[in-house]
């Protein structure tokens, strides 16, 4: 007989032991509320907008003295060479703990090369997930392209090779386990494949190690501790991971009611940077009403009024988000509505080609959604970070297409605006609503989905 979780339970327990990026404040209630958001920086605060302008570049220049691409080339060309080789590796429904393993793998190189401290922490969490499905060791079959159990472990370890180097990936349970339980079904082997209800219990490894290795050098390392209070409808998990030079710190808390994250990533004894934010929300922890959720989703188009109304982002109301860079620039924001404004960044492609209606959509998001920055040690906003529209054009042959597309800029004292791409970042630091959808992943990651 074939089992079948309809529920999403199986993926949604697994990937639990590989946690998410973030951290929480021990005093959290469990209530939604929101973060203390005032400037943590000191030192000088320019005070003219061109002051205020010297100061971000220089800024910008100091984190680039920091974080030099050269550090991480070796381990980025890895993930590159690794995503030509095995990125067609697995693929199906029947592989997803190695389609997992893959895609972690290839997301993660890209995190690092980008900066992308929330992206590099899921990466992480996805290296970790196929952990609770399956132990031994597994290696590439090029005649099927899919990976093949070769031998028994305790861990679950791909050996296989880039570039003619032996490399592998570990992960190595330890300190006991934690369990959940759901509804899946069976389904019969013959027609008409009739389905029975059964109780399906998953246990998790409550700390997994992941160690990535190319010949004799190791790539990235580190550990993953979670832990999922089913009853009390609560979860925690902790991170500590090196990629490349980059330490990644980071801790996650959750309940029922708010999604609670925070991380830091450090080059040496430097911190570059540091995020955190707060999701406010319902049924946050709840496995039965997540899994409704994603059946939702898998069952509508994202166009259809349902996979909004009682998919998986109908969950959340509101939420804040701040980052630090280099303790010198701090930024924080909030949002509410994310349903709706979360639908509005997913069919954009809609109202693109007209500047009128583009428009309608941005003046929505920038009154939904609220951000400032601050330089050095001013306890005032020096700006604001609001929504403008850029404008991409395509030459077909004929005459040029012309798509209108929101992004982030920075407004300045003296009414000014500049592109936040232009100093840093734009998928780390450059909106409330970025970080905001970044918490969203983080969440989907720790359940699976």
């Amino acid at each position: 007989m074939k089992t079948i979780f309809k529920t999403g339970m199986a993926a949604i327990a697994l990937v639990l032991a590989g946690g998410i990026s973030s951290c929480s404040d021990d005093n959290g209630n469990g209530n939604g509320g929101s973060q203390d958001i005032s400037n943590p920086n000191t030192g000088e605060t320019p005070v003219t907008a061109e002051e205020q302008k010297d100061y971000i570049e220089q800024t910008a220049k100091q984190m680039t003295e920091v974080f030099k691409p050269e550090d991480q080339a070796e381990f980025v060309d890895f993930c590159r060479d690794f995503a030509e080789e095995f990125g067609e590796f697995g693929t199906g429904e029947s592989n997803r703990p190695y389609n997992y393993m893959v895609k972690g793998i290839n997301d993660l190189g890209r995190s690092a090369k980008s900066i992308n401290l929330m992206g590099m922490t899921r990466a992480i969490q996805e290296l970790s997930y196929s952990f609770g499905d399956v132990s031994g060791i597994y290696e590439p079959d090029f005649r099927e392209d899919t990976w093949v159990r070769t031998g028994d472990s305790k861990n679950v370890e791909f050996r296989f090779k880039v570039k003619g180097v032996n490399c592998s990936l570990v992960a190595e349970p330890n300190g006991g386990d934690w369990s959940m339980s759901g509804t899946g079904y069976e389904e019969d082997d013959d027609y008409p494949y009739d389905e029975h209800p059964v109780k399906v219990t998953v246990t998790v490894p409550r700390n997994i190690t992941i160690s990535l290795t190319k010949g004799s050098t190791r790539l990235a390392y580190g550990t993953v501790d979670t832990k999922y209070d089913q009853k009390g409808k609560t979860a925690y998990a902790d991170i500590d991971m090196t990629v490349a030079n980059i330490n990644v710190s980071a801790k996650a808390d959750m309940t029922n009611s708010r999604v609670k994250a925070e991380a830091s990533a450090r080059i040496g004894g430097t911190e570059l940077f540091s995020v955190s934010g707060q999701l406010n929300g319902h049924d946050l922890c709840d496995i039965d009403k997540i899994s409704e959720c994603v059946e939702i989703n898998d069952e509508y188009d994202e166009e259809d009024s349902e996979f909004w109304k009682k998919g998986l982002h109908s969950l959340f109301s509101d939420g804040t988000a701040t980052a630090n860079i280099m303790r010198r620039m701090f930024i924080s924001g909030k949002c509410d509505n994310i349903t709706s404004l979360a639908r509005t960044f997913a069919l954009w492609y809609d109202v693109e080609e007209d500047k009128s209606f583009a428009q309608e959509k941005l003046n929505y998001l920038n009154s939904h959604i609220k951000s400032q920055f601050y330089l050095g040690g001013s306890k005032e906003p020096t700006g604001d970070i609001i929504w403008s529209l850029y404008r991409e054009s395509e030459d077909c042959g004929y005459e040029p297409y012309y798509y209108w597309y929101p992004e982030p800029v920075m407004k300045f004292s003296d009414g000014t605006t500049y592109r936040f791409t232009e100093y840093f970042n734009e998928g780390n630091f450059g909106s409330t609503m970025q970080s905001i959808v970044s918490l969203v992943e983080l969440y989907q990651a720790f359940f699976g989905i």
